[in-house]
């Protein structure tokens, strides 16, 4: 999966959480929580193997272990947001809130890859550009 495929499952997911924020029906619940279901799949799978794909190999087990700790230690203290917000507003409060976040920070990453990856190619396009001047210049002298 790309890197832009990526970031469009975590806004798909986020865009989903809200969705189901104001779903009312059963069916709708259903449906909505079974797509979240598919998106959270492609999330967490291609989130793991992208890390064990860029860590060199002598710290991936480390990393592993890192991102799982991460992953699951963060799961009471998410839990406590929960319970907080949805005392304060209910499950609606809840999962609009996830959905903003999930949202937004996947706005925000993939503007922050794509300026990164503009940089990136501006640099080549000036170092091809500069190759290309000093050849010429050499090939012209070696001519003349």
């Amino acid at each position: 999966m790309s890197r832009a495929a990526f970031f469009g499952v975590c806004g798909l997911l986020g865009a989903l959480e809200l969705l189901l924020a104001f779903q009312e029906t059963v069916v709708g619940c259903a449906t909505t929580l079974a797509c979240i279901g598919g998106a959270f799949s492609c999330f967490t799978a291609n989130a793991s193997a992208t890390l064990q794909l860029r860590m060199p190999e002598s710290i991936r087990t480390r990393m592993l272990s890192l991102y799982s700790y991460i992953w699951i230690g963060t799961a009471p203290l998410s839990g406590l947001l929960a319970g907080w917000l949805s005392d304060r507003g209910g499950p609606t409060l809840v999962f609009s809130v996830g959905g903003v976040t999930m949202t937004t920070l996947a706005a925000m990453a993939a503007l922050g890859w794509q300026s990164q990856w503009r940089s990136a190619a501006s640099r080549t396009s000036s170092n091809d550009q500069r190759r290309r001047a000093a050849h010429n210049a050499s090939t012209a002298r070696s001519s003349a």
